[in-house]
This record gives C-alpha cells, structure tokens and sequence, in this order.
C-alpha cells in the first residue's frame, strides 16, 4: 500500500492565487497563533477519532462542541473569504476521495470529522 504521507500533496488542489492567500492568511495570523491553531486541531482530531472508534453518531449532540470547534478552527484559519472557503470545500472532498483511495480507514476518519462538522455548523 503507497505511503498516503508520500502520495498525498494538498498543494495539487489548490491554484497559485489560493496559496496565496493561504500564506497571506498564516502571515496575517502570526506564527504564535498558528501553533496555537494547529495544537487546538489536534486536540479535537484526538477526539473525534476517539469518537469515531466508540461508534459515536456524528449528529448526536454530545458531539456538538467538537463540531462546532472544528467549525471555529477553520473559521479562523481560512478567514472571512467567501470564495475561498467554498474552493477550500471543494480542495476538502477531493483529498478525502483521494484518501479513501490510499488509506481507506484514515479516509472514514476524515469523513467522520466533516459529517461532525456538517451535523453542528453554528
């Protein structure tokens, strides 16, 4: 099975002026805060895979804060830009078909995470 770390490459999904604005974004918000951004994500990726694991539903509301934090964290790193956010949807399902192609079960977890979303936007 190809190593998904080595095939997978966001960057094919994203044109010149996207990462752009993606490294004019991480600019704007400052390295101290990107950390801080990254580290909340994967205290929340922990715990929808935990979730994911015990079977839980994504719409049952006990999932409610973890969906509307996932919401919060992608708010804030993509900012308040319309149009991108629909691209960076769009980016979203496909790496997550590509995924489930090379690593099916990392793929189900992503799929888990963006139904999390989906069932709780604010």
């Amino acid at each position: 099975m190809p190593d998904p770390a080595k095939s997978y490459n966001p960057e094919q999904y994203f044109t010149h002026e996207q990462a752009r604005y993606l490294s004019e974004r991480q600019r704007q918000l400052g390295p101290e805060r990107m950390m801080e951004l990254l580290a909340e994500w994967k205290a929340v990726e922990a715990s929808l895979r935990i979730a994911f694991e015990q079977g839980s539903e994504p719409a049952d509301l006990r999932m409610q804060p973890l969906g509307r934090k996932a919401h919060a964290l992608k708010d804030t790193f993509l900012g308040n830009n319309d149009a991108f956010t629909l691209d960076f949807e769009q980016m979203q399902a496909n790496a997550l078909q590509h995924l489930l192609a090379v690593d099916p079960a990392e793929g189900k977890i992503m799929a888990y995470t963006q139904q999390v979303m989906f069932a709780h936007q604010n």
